[in-house]
């Protein structure tokens, strides 16, 4: 528009020229500033479709109607309508211009409009236009490409998420499932005694209360998502947190004959979601731990303060480690990281993703550092490391 505003200025002596470029150009930069105001697309598309097609509709009145090569610049306001906004307005931009369209052709043969333009003029017309062209069309580009990633990264991420409440429905289920199995099992042997027995009702109640809260989640997620709120966050003590994760597992720990060595202290507090931290954070991780540990391994967990807000926990396994490849994609949610433990165990792949997703929903961050037997002799195993924010209130 700017170049054509050069133009008319420079090669047609007509008032129309003079103040009218002027109000076009400041009605574009208007309806820019108005997408920052409002943060309307539709209006600020059909504020600059106006701008545009006005500052045409002039430059064309003074050049003797509608020369071929200008009024293909009309065509561009229903292509551009239709991206910017919805069917309505492409519709009633692709009308206008045929309106437009029909009242040139008709100055044009009635002598109602001039040829103002000078002939070096029209050479300069014949550049200027094949320069706009080019412009436009590596925006129109640009925009499509844009709009493109843009469609791509919401549809990812709203099947990633979909995936997420069904992955933790499948994946984390499992282990509470199994105790509650095992444990109706030996009931079914009738070979406890009375004090067993009741300590056996109470690991399937406790089990059943953990699938609860797990379908809870789920729902919650969703919920969640859908209104853009953010996870809420209570006060917790990790090292019951924990404790419970480690007796969720006891049974699997204690068929690999693997040994749990605890450093930390007591009363330390994060803020967090405590279905979330025991089942889909520490729980994926210490069952990954088990699954990748030799028989009669040890897992390492410590509670490490980093600061006044922010404290680290470290689950360490001595396995066997991972190789680069999975370090790579370990996180991501659409690549297939699953992998065989050591005992034969099946995996599903669905575990750190979900881990991940999790500690990033109440505001932490995971790391990890993993090396095999064949990387390293001395320092094989995995380390993953949450860091999570410590409670205001903490003790």
């Amino acid at each position: 528009m700017f170049l054509f505003a050069f133009l008319g200025l420079r090669y047609i002596d007509s008032p129309l020229m003079t103040w009218g470029p002027a109000a076009c150009i400041v009605l574009a930069w208007i309806a820019l500033f108005t997408y920052k105001w409002r943060n309307d697309i539709f209006l600020t598309a059909n504020l600059f479709m106006i701008a545009a097609t006005s500052y045409i509709f002039l430059f064309c009145w003074v050049m003797d109607g509608f020369r071929q090569t200008t009024f293909a610049w009309l065509g561009l306001v229903p292509i551009v309508g239709g991206m910017l906004t919805n069917r309505f307005w492409a519709t009633t931009w692709s009308l206008a211009v045929m309106v437009i369209a029909g009242f040139g052709y008709w100055a044009a043969h009635t002598g109602f409009a001039i040829d103002l333009l000078s002939e070096q003029g029209s050479i300069v017309l014949t550049v200027t236009q094949q320069l706009g062209f080019l412009f436009f069309i590596g925006v129109i580009t640009y925009f499509l490409l844009t709009q493109q990633k843009i469609s791509s990264t919401y549809l990812r991420e709203k099947i990633v998420s979909k995936q997420n409440l069904l992955r933790i429905l499948v994946h984390d289920i499992s282990t509470p499932l199994t105790v509650m199995r095992v444990t109706g099992q030996m009931l079914a042997q009738g070979q406890q005694t009375d004090v067993a027995a009741a300590a056996a009702g109470l690991k399937i109640d406790r089990n059943a209360e953990r699938i609860s809260s797990i379908i809870h989640l789920i729902r919650d997620l969703e919920s969640w998502e859908a209104h853009h709120v953010r996870v809420p966050t209570t006060s917790l003590d990790l090292v019951n947190i924990l404790d419970q994760v480690v007796e969720l597992y006891q049974n699997r720990l204690t068929t690999k004959h693997i040994q749990v060595a605890k450093f930390y202290a007591s009363e330390v507090y994060v803020m967090g979601h405590e279905t979330m931290l025991i089942h889909q954070i520490f729980g994926n991780l210490l069952s990954n731990a088990i699954k990748f540990s030799q028989e009669g391994g040890r897992i390492d967990l410590a509670i490490e303060p980093l600061s006044a807000h922010l404290v680290k926990v470290v689950i360490r396994d001595y396995g066997i480690g991972m190789p680069k490849r999975t370090r790579d994609d370990l996180f991501d949610p659409l690549a297939s990281t699953k992998r065989t433990g050591t005992a034969g165990e099946e995996g599903t792949g669905f575990g750190l993703p979900i881990t991940k997703s999790c500690v990033e929903l109440i505001e932490g961050r995971i790391e990890v550092q993993s090396m095999t037997r064949e990387e390293s002799r001395e320092n094989y195993g995995t380390s993953m490391m949450v860091i999570l924010r410590r409670a205001a209130d903490e003790t």
